[in-house]
């Protein structure tokens, strides 16, 4: 087993105690998965990225009620000029019935 020492906290550990990055030479994360997990826990925590964090959140939250709208703006229509109504099976037009999944038909052995 090969080892590598952690630069923050200065012990030598396995190769197995470091994070995959294929940027690096050696393949690994330049520090221990425990150092990683202790600077992403701190920088977590402070109020900077808090801030981010629900600046993100409304964001996407805008974003969402975008595509909402623009989705609901939309009406479906044929070339004919007759509408449609969708439903779970089927589709209903105003003169007649189009079934979409029909049920297979059983066909006898013989």
């Amino acid at each position: 087993m090969s080892f590598k020492k952690c630069p923050k906290c200065g012990i030598m550990l396995g190769y197995s105690k470091f994070g995959c990055n294929k940027s690096r030479t050696d393949g690994l994360q330049p520090y221990c998965i425990l150092c990683m997990r202790k600077a992403r826990k701190k920088s977590s925590t402070t109020d900077k990225s808090r801030e981010l964090a629900k600046q993100r959140q409304k964001r996407y939250r805008e974003r969402l009620k975008k595509k909402e709208e623009k989705s609901s703006s939309v009406k479906v229509s044929t070339k004919k000029d007759v509408s449609i109504t969708k439903r779970r099976n089927h589709i209903e037009t105003k003169n007649s019935r189009i079934i979409l999944n029909p049920q297979p038909v059983k066909k006898s052995r013989g």
